[in-house]
């Protein structure tokens, strides 16, 4: 259950991120990592974004050790994004991605309507949840002076470009859940016919270009 300490997050981080993760498709045409922390002393939350490599399918990201050594932060939400491809969460995602907090993939971040899909993990079990079980709609920011803005170009020295060439894909026909990014706007959709590529995750690294051949998803609706 959720920390009674800890509330939802306000619906403008999810904006927030999901405009930060279109800058940079838009200049770059890659994935990008980043982390939603809970501040003890501050009782709010901070988006950090670490120094990465990051390709149109791939992110390797490096822990920040003055974040991780901070035992008034506490890492609450472990996301990246697919770009323009679907959200989800590939079967070494759910080998690695153990520690006891939330993760999120955000695809299709172009459409009207972008996709989310999200999990709470605790020791190696999961459950899938939904924008609302993450996301306060009616709360913009926590405190007065609470700033969860990403300026994409306060971050570019720290997003390294990596060009890797896909070369295998994977089609599935699946029903996903879309999650909006406006408050108070909320669909669902069917999507015939996707094609994800496949997903690999090791050692801080997202890749959507390598080999697995089974696809492990939580988009619930």
């Amino acid at each position: 259950e959720r920390s009674e300490d800890i509330p939802r997050m306000p619906y403008t981080i999810f904006e927030s991120i999901l405009d930060f993760y279109k800058d940079v498709y838009n200049e770059i045409k890659s994935e990008v990592y980043c982390i939603v922390l809970w501040d003890k002393v501050k009782k709010d939350f901070i988006i950090h974004v670490p120094s990465q490599v990051v390709s149109g399918a791939a992110v390797k990201y490096e822990r920040d050790p003055e974040i991780y050594s901070n035992i008034n932060l506490i890492p609450y939400f472990e996301t990246h994004s697919h770009n323009v491809m679907g959200a989800f969460f590939s079967g070494t995602d759910v080998q690695d991605e153990v520690a006891a907090r939330y993760f999120g993939v955000f695809g299709k971040i172009l459409d009207e309507v972008p996709h989310l899909a999200a999990k709470i993990a605790f020791n190696r079990q999961f459950k899938s949840l939904s924008y609302e079980d993450l996301f306060d709609t009616e709360v913009e920011k926590l405190h007065s002076d609470s700033d969860y803005s990403l300026d994409y170009n306060d971050y570019k020295h720290l997003i390294k470009e990596n060009v890797v060439r896909v070369t295998s894909a994977y089609s599935s026909s699946t029903s996903t859940a879309v999650y909006p990014y406006k408050k108070n706007e909320f669909s669902k959709s069917t999507s015939e016919d996707l094609e994800y590529y496949s997903s690999h995750r090791s050692n801080n690294t997202y890749n959507d270009y390598d080999y697995y051949d089974e696809l492990y998803s939580s988009k619930y609706v």
